[in-house]
């Protein structure tokens, strides 16, 4: 008949059909669905890879969250989710950052904060920040070349004189992909369906600014903008 691809931990379950299946019926189809989808997830259940509570895992059906399984549309797409919490989001974040910034000096390393609703915390605060439903985290390197690291593309550069968009690639050799943007799109893809992750240049909300020791502005106080990572609390997630 067909055969069922074993779901693991983090992947997709994908079904194959084999050419038989074609005669049968869109509501048919789905009804074989759900019942593949839902005996995989008890399966996992039972050897602990996936939360047996409904509270701890979510549904995504037709990329619309917490709906029932059997109102997925004929050939849809449904999937069960595990809910991520706040504290593991942020300790996920600040690994990868970790990991990931340049180390030549240290000083753009040390220079790694997060913001708590706007207030400045320094990384290592992580372990002992209390968060409510409605905090808002920004994860930001205030480095004065923190945005030449990132690099940028269309949407990070503005465009030339010409019209041109402007383009740049990142500074260090040491983080080729950046260290935010590639945080931000590792965290997206683990987390992306219980918190609210953006990646953005942003002036920061504390009204802080650097001393540009180099280059055009050197020895000014010019405002500069900053890559900065965005989490903030989704429905499907706990503190």
């Amino acid at each position: 008949m067909s055969t069922v691809k074993e779901l693991g931990i983090s992947r997709d379950l994908d079904i194959h059909f084999s050419e038989d299946i074609k005669s049968w019926s869109a509501e048919q189809v789905r009804g074989y669905q759900i019942e593949v989808g839902e005996r995989e997830r008890k399966r996992l259940a039972n050897r602990k890879e996936f939360p047996h509570k409904k509270g701890d895992y979510r549904t995504v059906v037709d990329n619309k969250y917490d709906r029932p399984v059997d109102t997925v549309k004929d050939y849809g797409v449904f999937e069960y989710v595990r809910t991520a919490t706040m504290p593991e989001i942020l300790q996920k974040a600040v690994k990868l950052i970790r990991k990931i910034s340049p180390r030549v000096t240290g000083q753009y390393a040390s220079n790694n904060i997060i913001m708590l609703n706007g207030k400045e915390l320094p990384l290592d605060s992580i372990d002992s920040i209390t968060l409510d439903p409605s905090d808002t985290i920004q994860l930001v390197n205030v480095s004065e070349y923190a945005r030449k690291i990132e690099g940028y593309d269309i949407a990070g550069g503005g465009t030339t004189k010409s019209g041109k968009a402007r383009k740049r690639k990142p500074l260090s050799s040491q983080a080729p992909q950046g260290v935010y943007r590639l945080t931000a799109r590792l965290l997206k893809q683990e987390f992306g369906k219980t918190a609210y992750i953006k990646y953005q240049m942003r002036t920061l909300e504390s009204g802080r600014t650097v001393g540009v020791s180099k280059g055009r502005y050197a020895g000014s106080r010019r405002a500069n903008r900053y890559p900065m990572i965005r989490i903030s609390f989704s429905s499907g997630t706990k503190i």
